[in-house]
């Protein structure tokens, strides 16, 4: 099985997610990001920049796609309600290896937008993706 993190396929033994007290093993594509907006300073009298500021965080949506075994085992886990867009923010880690052969590990603190089910007759087991609110995301923590 393969995974794809950002835009970028890895082998699962170089990727793994652990997310809800387990590791997920029904994912096949998780994306998630951030900007900063930047303004210029300029000094009185000069045209060319001098300095700039940064806004805060603006996260984009995050798509996270999954085997349907997975969305089983998430909504059979919250208990009553099914629903996985009532599962409170909870955080993903996700850990690969790049280019350069370091392990790297991402935390994201994301919730589910959208529920639904992508049903395939011939069985071919075609993940779903599910828009992520994101709440944070902390990069190459330790």
């Amino acid at each position: 099985m393969q995974l794809e993190i950002n835009g970028r396929t890895y082998d699962a033994i170089d990727a793994k997610i652990f997310a809800l007290g387990t590791e997920m093993r029904g994912v096949a594509m998780a994306n998630y990001g951030f900007t900063r907006e930047h303004t210029n300073r300029h000094a009185i009298g000069n045209d060319e920049p001098v300095n700039f500021s940064m806004g805060p965080k603006n996260y984009e949506e995050g798509q996270l796609s999954l085997y349907m075994e997975e969305v089983i085992a998430i909504e059979d886990a919250t208990g009553g309600d099914k629903d996985i867009t009532k599962i409170k923010p909870f955080k993903s880690i996700f850990t690969y290896v790049n280019d350069s052969g370091r392990v790297v590990a991402d935390e994201v603190t994301w919730k589910f937008k959208s529920w639904g089910r992508e049903v395939n007759v011939e069985g071919s087991g075609e993940a779903r993706e599910f828009p992520m609110h994101i709440i944070s995301i902390r990069p190459n923590i330790d």
